[in-house]
């Protein structure tokens, strides 16, 4: 069995070069080329993947440390701040495939302005969502076998949140508490992804998860109408499975 894996790898190695010396000599004209590329995309759909990504997690909310377009990544504790998820990704044709994930986030933040409220918040978080993924193979650009992948992805998804809050003092005002919230979400984002081989890739994305709470951080403000935003900056793994 080792020994035909072996002549495998070979045999996968020397066919590129064979062609190239063909292409050269005029044995292979450009428009075989591109039906080859065609061909090749055609073999490489319905490929399943499974993913892992990691990467520090925020969250825009009602304490102040969330205030800003960069508010969370200025404020909040970069250390205490996680997301993990394990998914499995399908592409359907050469731009078009899914990705299915379950999902583990731990966000904080707290007052950093308002010491009169001075409200912190420490959260745990799951979810399940799935998403389309478009994807953009720099190959195409260039017509040629080029590994870098852009792609963009919108789905639907769903989250239960705990949230620890802790008026540490103070605490007026007008306010609804929940602790414990099941919510819709809405997660898209970008990213791009590097392949080494027909099995593995490494990558980064950026995503965010629109939820329909305005409870992941414990509390609600009397006349807050906006709810809470799950941004966050994720390394990517994925490794073949068929």
């Amino acid at each position: 069995m080792k020994k035909i894996i072996i002549l495998s790898l070979l045999l996968i190695l020397l066919i590129p070069m064979r062609m190239e010396a063909q292409r050269r000599t005029g044995l292979i004209s450009k428009q075989n080329r591109s039906s080859l590329m065609r061909r090749q995309n055609n073999r490489n759909t319905n490929n399943g993947y499974l993913v892992l990504t990691l990467g520090p997690s925020y969250c825009f909310a009602d304490p102040t440390s969330s205030e800003g377009l960069l508010g969370p990544i200025a404020n909040q504790n970069f250390f205490l701040n996680q997301e993990a998820t394990l998914g499995f990704r399908q592409t359907l044709s050469k731009n078009l495939g899914y990705k299915a994930s379950f999902g583990y986030n731990h966000f904080t933040g707290s007052d950093i302005k308002n010491q009169i409220r001075n409200f912190s918040f420490e959260t745990n978080s799951y979810n399940l969502s799935i998403v389309g993924e478009y994807t953009y193979p720099l190959a195409q650009r260039f017509k040629r076998r080029v590994p870098n992948i852009v792609y963009g992805y919108l789905g639907v998804g769903v989250m239960y949140s705990d949230a620890d809050l802790k008026p540490e003092f103070g605490g007026n005002g007008t306010y609804e508490y929940k602790d414990k919230v099941f919510s819709p979400m809405i997660p898209f984002g970008i990213g791009y992804r590097y392949e080494f081989n027909a099995d593995f890739s490494l990558g980064a994305e950026a995503i965010f998860k629109y939820s329909f709470s305005d409870f992941l951080d414990g509390f609600k403000p009397g006349a807050s109408k906006s709810n809470e935003v799950l941004p966050g900056i994720q390394i990517t793994l994925a490794y073949k499975l068929f």
